[in-house]
């Protein structure tokens, strides 16, 4: 796994910094390590290892959130890493489901992704429906899982 297969660039279109692909990617490939500093409470640029403890990403912070990603967390301890979840073209920004890291997002943003389950506004796991839930429930953290059941 190496971050040179992702680069950090500013999308004028978006006005804002977002990761892409530097080549083609596979299918279940990993493609980045999540890593960054550990804070106890939550911002937009973190993700939810645990209740209580939250990672500030590093360049990773860059990618997109998608209602249908090119990719999700792989949640092996004791480092987190992107993977593809279908092939990746160069220049294709990377993208992940907000929504199955967050059980309840501090920075809640409508989304303009357009794709037809888009959820329209992403509040975190919590703010779905059933069917929503169930359609991304094998990808949730464990941190989502646990304050799923707690609740």
């Amino acid at each position: 796994m190496s971050s040179k297969v992702v680069e950090a660039i500013y999308d004028s279109t978006l006005g804002e910094t977002v990761l892409i692909a530097t080549h083609d990617l596979g299918s279940n490939v990993k493609i980045i390590a999540l890593t960054g500093r550990l804070h106890a409470t939550r911002d937009r640029h973190t993700i939810e290892r645990y209740p209580g403890q939250h990672l500030v990403l590093d360049i990773a912070r860059y990618a997109q959130h998608s209602c249908n990603p090119n990719c999700e967390v792989a949640f092996e301890d004791p480092v987190w890493s992107f993977k593809s979840i279908r092939p990746i073209r160069a220049g294709e920004m990377i993208s992940f489901n907000y929504n199955t890291t967050e059980f309840n997002m501090e920075c809640p943003f409508d989304c303009l992704c357009g794709e037809v389950n888009c959820y329209k506004r992403v509040c975190g796991f919590k703010h779905l429906n059933e069917h929503q839930q169930r359609q991304i429930m094998h990808m949730i953290s464990p941190s989502v899982r646990q304050q799923l059941f707690d609740n």
